[in-house]
């Protein structure tokens, strides 16, 4: 009987290892996994964005009151060995009015079973909750910085039953990810506000002892009060134009006459607009008034013509005062405008005559701003911001929605400076892009206005920050507008590094186009390039110290097989920095902004733009000057180009007194007197004294 119950359990032994070498394979083969690790996080959490838009952490609970956002975050994690083919991820937001209720969100792949999750949402009253466009950020492979969204997607597949595809993740921890996107529960009370956006625009006719500022100002809905501020130094210190703006929620244009000014001086001046929510301030510019006898052109803009549903024709009058002339139009589709025409040569006669530029690739039924523009070798001056709107369909038969935007970490980050990096989708419609910042979640300033053009697909876009202070918390967003609207991205924050004195040379920060760093003892240089234009800048020193001139160049040459025309160059200084000089010396300098007309741009064709700086006194060791430089330009077919990159050089300690003294040639016969005095003390002391014991 042994044997017989011996033999049987030998037969059942075979038996359970045949169907484990045919099914065990196959069960292993079976494909991926996702969200199996203990150490997982929910597949699904939420978070109440509106009272914590900065916050971090997540539940699988979350309660909202009406008009309130939630952020939902959905979480991947491929834990078997094997790609997960096509993975996608979804939630299904309840379709009509709830109070509380279980929201589930999935992952899952042609070749893995879904793992799900769910989010519990208790909300005040019987509410809606819908998705807002736009709002989804994809965080792959660890990053701490959304991607754009792959195979052109606008992010609302997350919400739909097919889900939004991520494309193939690989095994493992480091391909792990999460997507995240926000939703507005139904608003039945008021809205909360916002601060006034403002923007401050160029002053135009300046003259020897008057000039005219403007500044573009939108209540955002809450009554406004607007003003400028301006003084001979960049502290400003002077207020005039104190007005109400009211409470409207579209863009108006605000100018003051200033009189009384003195000749040939540098003023700098900016808009500033506050209502309950906060204050706004725009950007610093400056203009120079006329010396005697040196008179800038007189511009006038005039309104625009022949306007189609794609063109318009932009007019306007210009005197020369008797100096070669040069004149174009800037445009956009915001009062910040953002675009330059190409230039037309006026002349150097001495009465005003018109000219005009035609637009072309415009959208149906849009409204444009657009102002005349005039520079001779005294000055450049501008006409009055007007608008135009084209011909066509209804305002809701756009051919193009709203931009959608995001805004990515900033990096690198040193102790006085920044790079703020975003993210722009145009939709097809015109758009200019720029961020928002402060030390508070107010951001009370702005940048730059860029053109980032009228494409369909995701554009890298930046700024630098500069004169920061050190050891301290700074948040920000991305912003985009075009004439379907304006969109913000998220509310992110940085910290800048912590003092030093001790000297550290600092890498020059990565760019947004494609950038080779090139860096030896006395230079260092930067090269971007696309499949049209060649880009190139650098600077003389590697480091700088404090109150010592360096000479920052670029070159760029057209390496395509077509005439590249409208290029002009901007160059944006430190604010560390003092301008010297420019070689061509045709420029517009608003502040730390220099913009150079380049025009047309032949096969072949290069040029040379050098600016002389001088670093402040105030500079510390181990600060970090970032040099901004974007070369815009139109290809054959009237299609945008825009190519930027950025340049850093390190501040170090000074000299020892003695040499700072000679290299400065400062060491005339008084600072003589005093070296004699002391050489002659420390020989009497340590010598003749000693030996008189």
């Amino acid at each position: 009987m042994n044997k017989i119950f011996k033999l049987k359990k030998l037969q059942s032994f075979f038996a359970v290892s045949l169907m484990a070498a045919v099914f065990v394979p196959t069960a292993f083969a079976s494909g991926a996994s996702f969200n199996t690790d203990p150490l997982d996080y929910p597949t699904l959490q939420a978070g109440n964005y509106t009272e914590c838009p900065g916050c971090t952490s997540w539940s699988t609970s979350v309660s909202a009151d009406a008009g309130e956002i939630i952020s939902f975050m959905i979480y991947y994690h491929n834990t078997s060995n094997e790609v997960a083919r096509q993975t996608k991820v979804r939630v299904l937001l309840p379709t009509g009015n709830f109070q509380n209720t279980q929201i589930i969100g999935s992952v899952w792949a042609d070749n893995a079973s879904a793992a799900q999750g769910s989010v519990s949402v208790n909300l005040s009253s019987n509410q809606t909750l819908t998705f807002i466009p736009g709002s989804v950020r994809w965080y792959p492979n660890r990053s701490s910085s959304p991607y754009p969204l792959p195979f052109g997607q606008n992010g609302s597949e997350i919400i739909s039953s097919s889900g939004l595809n991520l494309g193939d993740i690989g095994p493992g921890w480091n391909y792990q990810g999460y997507v995240v996107f926000r939703a507005q529960v139904s608003n039945d009370q008021t809205p909360s506000g916002q601060a006034p956006t403002v923007f401050t625009n160029s002053a135009y006719g300046v003259t020897e002892n008057l000039a005219y500022l403007s500044g573009t100002v939108n209540p955002n809905n809450s009554n406004t009060d607007f003003w400028f501020e301006y003084g001979t130094n960049p502290s400003l210190g002077t207020t005039v134009g104190y007005q109400s703006v009211g409470s409207g929620n579209s863009s108006i244009t605000e100018n003051y006459y200033l009189s009384g000014l003195q000749s040939n001086t540098t003023y700098y001046f900016r808009a500033v607009a506050r209502n309950q929510y906060g204050t706004t301030y725009g950007n610093i510019l400056s203009f120079t008034t006329q010396s005697g006898g040196q008179i800038a052109p007189t511009v006038f803009t005039n309104s625009a013509s022949s306007i189609y549903s794609n063109s318009a024709v932009l007019n306007g009058s210009v005197n020369p005062n008797n100096s070669q002339t040069d004149a174009w139009f800037e445009y956009g589709p915001t009062p910040s405008l953002g675009y330059t025409t190409g230039y037309r040569s006026i002349g150097s006669f001495n009465y005003s005559t018109d000219f005009s530029i035609s637009l072309s690739g415009l959208s149906s039924n849009t409204t444009y701003y657009y102002r005349a523009v005039a520079r001779n070798q005294y000055g450049t001056n501008y006409g009055g911001i007007l608008s135009f709107t084209t011909t066509g369909a209804s305002y809701t038969s756009y051919s193009y929605n709203q931009p959608s935007v995001i805004s990515q970490a900033a990096s690198p980050v040193y102790q006085n400076s920044a790079l703020l990096n975003g993210s722009v989708n145009p939709n097809g419609g015109l758009t200019t892009a720029w961020f928002q910042w402060g030390t508070n979640y107010n951001l009370s300033n702005t940048t730059v206005s860029q053109p980032v053009g009228a494409g369909t697909n995701y554009v890298n876009y930046a700024a630098a920050l500069t004169g920061l202070s050190p050891n301290t918390t700074y948040y920000f967003r991305a912003v985009a507008s075009n004439p379907s609207g304006t969109v913000y991205g998220d509310i992110l924050s940085f910290t800048t590094q912590s003092y030093t004195s001790s000297n550290v040379i600092i890498q020059p920060p990565q760019t947004q186009t494609k950038v080779v760093y090139v860096s030896t003892a006395s230079q260092v240089s930067t090269v971007s390039t696309s499949s049209l234009i060649l880009f190139i800048s650098h600077a003389d020193k590697e480091t700088v110290e404090a109150g010592e001139e360096l000479n920052y160049s670029i070159v760029y040459k057209n390496i395509s097989q077509q005439k590249l025309s409208n290029v002009v160059l901007k160059a944006t200084l430190p604010t560390e920095t003092i301008f010297l000089s420019s070689n061509p010396k045709k420029v517009l300098v608003e502040g730390n902004n220099i913009t150079y007309q380049i025009g047309d741009l032949g096969i072949s064709e290069e040029g040379t733009i050098c600016i002389k700086v001088k670093t402040k006194n105030s500079v510390r060791p181990n600060d970090t000057l970032i040099f901004a430089a974007v070369l815009e330009y139109l290809d054959k077919n009237n299609n945008f180009h825009s190519n930027n990159h950025f340049l850093a050089v390190t501040a170090v300690s000074g000299k020892p007194l003695l040499a700072t003294l000679i290299s400065a040639g400062r060491f005339n016969w008084i600072w003589g007197l005093i070296l004699g005095l002391i050489i002659g003390f420390l020989v009497y002391w340590f010598g003749l004294r000693k030996k008189t014991y």
